[in-house]
C-alpha cells in the first residue's frame, strides 16, 4: 500500500485572511471555497499539497493544536527571506546556518502558526 501526503487542515479565526496570507507570501494558489457544517473553508494549493483552512464559528473557543510549525523547503533561505520581507512577512528568526549546508528561518503566520524556511545542502 502506498500513502501520499494530501493536505494540512488548519483552523483559523479568519479563513479568507489566512488564505490571503499563504497566497500573497508563499505563492499558494486559492483553488476553492466551500461551506462545511456552516463554516467557511478555503483551499490553498502548493503544487499538489493543499492547506484546508477552516474558519471557527464566531464565539467558538480557539481549537487546541498540536502543530508546531509548517515547513517550506527553498533553494536559498537568504533570498527567500528578502522576498518575504518585501511581501510584508514578519520574522520570528532571521536566517541562521546550522552547518553542513542547512540554513533555516522562521516567519510568523496567521493564528500563531510558525512557518519555517529550510535550505538543506542542495536538497530542494
Amino acid at each position: 500500500m502506498r500513502f501520499e501526503f494530501d493536505h494540512v487542515h488548519l483552523n483559523s479565526s479568519d479563513a479568507k485572511g489566512a488564505a490571503d496570507f499563504y497566497v500573497e507570501k508563499f505563492d499558494g494558489k486559492r483553488v476553492g471555497e466551500v461551506e462545511v457544517a456552516g463554516t467557511q473553508m478555503v483551499i490553498v494549493d502548493f503544487g499538489g499539497t493543499r492547506f484546508l483552512i477552516n474558519e471557527r464559528p464566531p464565539g467558538a473557543p480557539p481549537a487546541g493544536s498540536s502543530v508546531d510549525h509548517i515547513g517550506f523547503r527553498v533553494a536559498d533561505v537568504e533570498a527567500a527571506a528578502e522576498e518575504l520581507k518585501r511581501r510584508g512577512a514578519e520574522f520570528l528568526m532571521e536566517p541562521v546556518s546550522l552547518g553542513e549546508g542547512v540554513t533555516i528561518a522562521f516567519v510568523t503566520g496567521p493564528d500563531g502558526v510558525m512557518i519555517e524556511l529550510s535550505q538543506e545542502g542542495g536538497r530542494v
